[in-house]
C-alpha cells in the first residue's frame, strides 16, 4: 500500500477552500502496469494523495470495490477534522452503486459521470413513461437538465442527475450526484484539470514512464512513488518561484504567465512545468542557487 504524506500540504490549501476536489481513475502504463490513483485539485492541478499499482492491464483486484472505497475512506479521513466540503469525481466507469453509497455515507459528496445505456426511473416528471435509459431524455443545448429524483433501475438506487450539451464537447455529460445539480457540472469539470495532469506528467509532459524497461511491480511502485514525490516537490517549486520570480537571478527568469487585464495574469506553463524548467536550468550548472524544499504550494 502507497500513501502520499502531504497533510501540510493540506493544511495551507485548506485555509482558502470551502468545496475540495477529488479525482479518482485508473493509469494504464502500456500493457505492463495499471495505477489506481486518488489526487487534489490545487489550483489548475492536481497532486497525488493516495495509489496502488498493478501489474498488467486486466488486474481485477485494480479494479476492485474494496480498493476504491479504501482510497475514498483514506482520502475522507485526511479532510475529516478540516472545515471543508470534500467532493469525490469520477469518470463513466465507476457509476457503481457501492461507490455512491460509500460516499454518502461518509457524508461527502459525489459527481460520477454515467454510460448512456444506463437504464433510468425519473419521479415527478411528465415525460418519465417515454423514458427507459438516460441517453432517451433530450438535451438542451449549452444549457443543464436537472432530475432532483431519479433511480437507477438496475438496484434501485436513489440519486439525482444532471445533463448537459456544451459546445466544447462532442458528447453530452450525463451526471449523477447527490449534491447539488445546479452545481454539478461545474464541479465536475474540476477533474479535467486535476487528475489527467498527474498522469500526463508521468507520461509525455515530464517523466516518460512507459520507455522505461522496469517490468517488476516492486520496481515500478518504487519508480512511481518517486515520481509523485517529484510532481509535489516540482510544484511546490514552481508555486514559490510564481510568488519571488522578481528576486530571483536572471538566469532563472522564464516567462510563465502573461496578463489578463489590468491587474490578473494566465499562466500559461503550470506550476509542475515550471518547478521542471527550474530544475533543468539548475541540474549539472554551476550556478550555486538553493531550491526551496518546503513542500507547500501557496498559489493555489
Amino acid at each position: 500500500m502507497t500513501y502520499i504524506p502531504i497533510s501540510h500540504v493540506i493544511d495551507k490549501y485548506i485555509l482558502k477552500n470551502q468545496n475540495v476536489y477529488i479525482s479518482f481513475d485508473h493509469m494504464f502504463c502500456k500493457s505492463s502496469f495499471t495505477v489506481f490513483l486518488l489526487s487534489l485539485r490545487i489550483g489548475k492541478q492536481g497532486i497525488p494523495l493516495f495509489f496502488r499499482c498493478f501489474l498488467g492491464n486486466n488486474s481485477p483486484e485494480a479494479f476492485s470495490l474494496s480498493l476504491i472505497k479504501e482510497g475514498i475512506s483514506y482520502v475522507h479521513n485526511l479532510f475529516i477534522h478540516k472545515d471543508c466540503k470534500l467532493i469525490f469525481l469520477a469518470d463513466r466507469w465507476f457509476n457503481f452503486r457501492e461507490i455512491m453509497e460509500h460516499i454518502n455515507s461518509l457524508g461527502d459528496t459525489y459527481c460520477i459521470r454515467t454510460k448512456t445505456n444506463i437504464r433510468i426511473e425519473i419521479d415527478n416528471y411528465k415525460d418519465a413513461d417515454l423514458i427507459e435509459n438516460i441517453s432517451d431524455i433530450e438535451p438542451f443545448y449549452s444549457k443543464s437538465i436537472c432530475f432532483e429524483s431519479v433511480r437507477i433501475t438496475e438496484f434501485k438506487y436513489p440519486t439525482k442527475l444532471v445533463i448537459s450539451k456544451t459546445k466544447n464537447h462532442k458528447e453530452l455529460f450525463y451526471i449523477l450526484t447527490n449534491g447539488n445539480t445546479q452545481n454539478a457540472i461545474k464541479h465536475y469539470g474540476y477533474r479535467f484539470g486535476s487528475i489527467g495532469f498527474i498522469f500526463k506528467n508521468c507520461k509525455s509532459n515530464g517523466f516518460y514512464l512507459e520507455d522505461s524497461k522496469v517490468r517488476n511491480l516492486t520496481a515500478f511502485t518504487t519508480l512511481f512513488t518517486l515520481a509523485c514525490t517529484a510532481i509535489l516537490w516540482l510544484t511546490s517549486i514552481g508555486s514559490i518561484y510564481s510568488h519571488r520570480k522578481t528576486s530571483v537571478p536572471n538566469y532563472l527568469k522564464i516567462r510563465n504567465s502573461k496578463k489578463k487585464g489590468i491587474k490578473n495574469r494566465d499562466r500559461i506553463i503550470s506550476l509542475f512545468n515550471t518547478g521542471l524548467i527550474i530544475f533543468n536550468i539548475l541540474v549539472d550548472s554551476h550556478h550555486n542557487f538553493p531550491l526551496w524544499m518546503t513542500f507547500v504550494i501557496t498559489d493555489v
